[in-house]
């Protein structure tokens, strides 16, 4: 599961029986498309509000049609001065960091690391996973490296 998923299901599960729209739209990924070491360290740091306020994807054409491209970030705006949906705002305040921290704890439902490791050996093989496993349980410190080489120049 996504954290774009993981906000919309979180709102959709506070509203129960109601059928609802979902809270944001897919974005315009290019934007996070980074290869700088600057780039990768301040996006790892940035706010899952932050990174999902960026405009929506073109893939959403019809929705375009009718809204206007920054329509995630007037959303989050929105949802944060109505005080409601306290959970999906806890969410949306996460920083991608943290939201990885929690994922390799296995602390939110639905984003679940075990879960997808057993999917990807399942899927790509033990030496995949075990890459990927390893580069997981390592990313804070591959950020954080690339954060001293930003300060050190």
């Amino acid at each position: 599961m996504s954290a774009l998923t993981l906000i919309n299901e979180t709102l959709k599960l506070n509203h129960s029986g109601k059928k609802s729209e979902p809270l944001l739209r897919s974005i315009d990924a290019e934007e996070y498309n980074v290869y700088s070491n600057q780039k990768i360290y301040k996006f790892f740091n940035k706010t899952l509000g932050d990174v999902f306020s960026a405009d929506i994807s073109k893939r959403n054409s019809n929705f375009l049609r009718t809204h206007p491209k920054d329509y995630n970030k007037k959303k989050i705006e929105s949802l944060k001065n109505d005080g409601g949906e306290k959970n999906v705002i806890e969410l949306l305040n996460l920083t991608v960091k943290e939201l990885h921290d929690k994922y390799i704890k296995n602390e939110i439902p639905g984003l679940n690391f075990e879960n997808d490791l057993i999917q990807i050996e399942k899927k790509h093989g033990i030496e995949y996973k075990d890459k990927y496993e390893k580069i997981s349980l390592e990313l804070d410190d591959i950020i954080n490296e690339k954060g001293e080489k930003i300060k050190s120049n």
